[in-house]
């Protein structure tokens, strides 16, 4: 008895020649829909010898897996930060068709699948790669593929349904088209103009336009921080030019409500050098404790605190109030 389980388990961990089969022709039919030249390609070899043994031709049990990649080309919403995603206040989704169609453009990428010998009763490997993609990017879009993939039943072939997803949501995980950072003598001949923004949003839920903001301060070259939740607060500084450019993208997006508070600055330096004006190192998004029915109101004594110990507490009366209203 004891033999006839050790047999089982050793089979188990071998190909099944039923899933093989089904392998293959999840393959031909992945070849046929994704047919323009450079679409799909798979290592020819496997294939063979996967069907040689699926109709008896020889006896040798596959050892490779089968495995393809499909380049693509998915459409890229110029801003991206004006995706459909934005929750309302009672957690529903703007997903108007107008918000899709603001205009697109053409990012490629590539999808590389491999399969288990058990596939469908085990998950495909898939991982999706651009050179267009921000590594920020790319992490995100693999982690919600991953999560995705999580939710479609075992048992049942998925790489076509796995594909027409990236096709569909891949779009919105593309950097933003910004302007180049700005370097321009702005304060006059030999000196730049620095300049604080403080931005002021009704709410910020969004992952997409979370991600793109990180994105566009490390494109434009800009300090400061993210505090999402309820309400919104984006505090950027650097180049006074940079710092304009990065309100006129934001502000094209698609937002509840969102208003410049507060603007410091115009502080020439002679030198070009920004650091000793600036009073956050770096951007980051604050992970600040949160309260309300949602869990989206953030800790704004958190918040004051943190603004303190970076001096720039004079700011939080300006954001919230005289008094710091924290609701």
């Amino acid at each position: 008895m004891d033999d006839e389980k050790s047999k089982d388990l050793v089979k188990d961990d071998g190909p099944s020649m039923e899933a093989v089969e089904q392998q293959l022709d999840e393959l031909e039919l992945l070849q046929s829909v994704f047919s323009q030249p450079g679409e799909f390609s798979a290592d020819r070899a496997v294939i063979e010898t996967s069907a040689a043994w699926t109709r008896g031709l020889t006896t040798e049990t596959p050892v490779s897996r089968l495995s393809c990649r499909l380049n693509l080309s998915v459409d890229r919403h110029p801003a991206a930060g004006e995706d459909s995603d934005e929750e309302g206040e009672d957690g529903s989704r703007d997903g108007s068709a107008e918000a899709a169609c603001r205009g697109t453009e053409q990012c490629t990428l590539a999808i590389s699948m491999t399969l288990p010998h058990r596939y469908p009763d085990e998950r495909p490997e898939v991982y999706v790669s651009s050179d267009s993609l921000t590594r920020r990017g790319q992490d995100d879009l693999n982690a919600d593929l991953k999560q995705f993939r999580t939710t479609l039943p075992l048992g049942e072939v998925c790489l076509l349904t796995i594909a027409e997803w990236v096709k569909d949501n891949a779009g919105s995980y593309f950097p933003i088209v910004s302007p180049q950072p700005n370097t321009s003598k702005s304060a006059g001949r030999g000196g730049r103009a620095f300049c604080r923004l403080w931005l002021y949003m009704h709410h910020i839920y969004s992952k997409t336009k979370r991600r793109n903001i990180l994105d566009l301060t490390d494109q434009l070259q800009l300090s400061g921080f993210c505090l999402p939740g309820k309400p919104g607060v984006v505090c950027v500084e650097g180049d006074e030019g940079s710092t304009r450019d990065f309100f006129n993208v934001l502000r094209r997006w698609n937002w509840k409500s969102i208003s410049c508070r507060h603007r410091e600055g115009e502080v020439t330096t002679e030198s070009g050098d920004l650091s000793s004006h600036r009073r956050v190192e770096g951007f980051r998004e604050l992970g600040l404790a949160t309260h309300g029915p949602r869990g989206n109101h953030m800790d704004m004594g958190q918040f004051r605190t943190y603004l303190e110990e970076h001096s720039l507490g004079h700011v939080f009366p300006i954001l919230f109030g005289v008094e710091g209203q924290t609701s």
